[in-house]
């Protein structure tokens, strides 16, 4: 979590964002800029604990059947060196699909691949919905100015005065 914190809000792509927006003489460091610093590759970043646990819960969150693994393809069983590939599926949707030297292993590969792909897969731009957009236009409009008028705050009286500021820098004059 802390890489992909760093790699959208660290040193360089502020400098990136600076350099955009024509305030890099305001840096206090200069940073070389890459191209593309809003892509950040996610999926080396995110590792889960127990993939299969975690692919069942989600399943069952979004009230699908429940994932079942399948070999897809083998190769040197017998072998020094075997290649299993295994898909998860629930129902007739592969949610995912993965290799390994060993069956449980590309099981593993395969629950991992599928919850990578659920969480890391972008929404198209037209299905986004703004928090914006969650309000009404018409009555009860947020964004528009409210008929009673302009908000008038209350004078503070010496008591609150004195209760905030423990008390300390009030100084009463006579």
């Amino acid at each position: 979590m802390k890489a992909a914190v760093t790699a959208h809000v660290g040193p360089l792509p502020c400098s990136n964002v600076a350099q955009e927006m024509g305030a890099t003489p305001l840096l206090r460091w200069h940073r070389s800029v890459r191209a593309s610093f809003r892509e950040v590759d996610l999926r080396g970043m995110i590792k889960f604990l127990d993939p299969k646990k975690a692919l069942l819960e989600m399943v069952k969150k979004f009230q699908r059947e429940l994932p079942k693994s399948r070999l897809l393809k083998e190769t040197g069983r017998y072998s020094n060196s075997p290649v299993f590939v295994v898909g998860i599926f629930s129902g007739e949707d592969q949610l995912g699909e993965g290799f390994g030297s060993s069956l449980k292993m590309a099981e593993y590969r395969a629950a991992e691949d599928a919850l990578l792909r659920v969480y890391l897969t972008r929404t198209p731009p037209h299905l986004i919905q703004l928090p914006s957009q969650t309000f009404p236009m018409g009555v009860g409009d947020v964004y528009r100015k409210a008929p009673e008028g302009d908000y008038k705050s209350a004078d503070l009286v010496e008591s609150e005065i004195m209760y905030a500021s423990s008390g300390n820098s009030f100084t009463r004059s006579s």
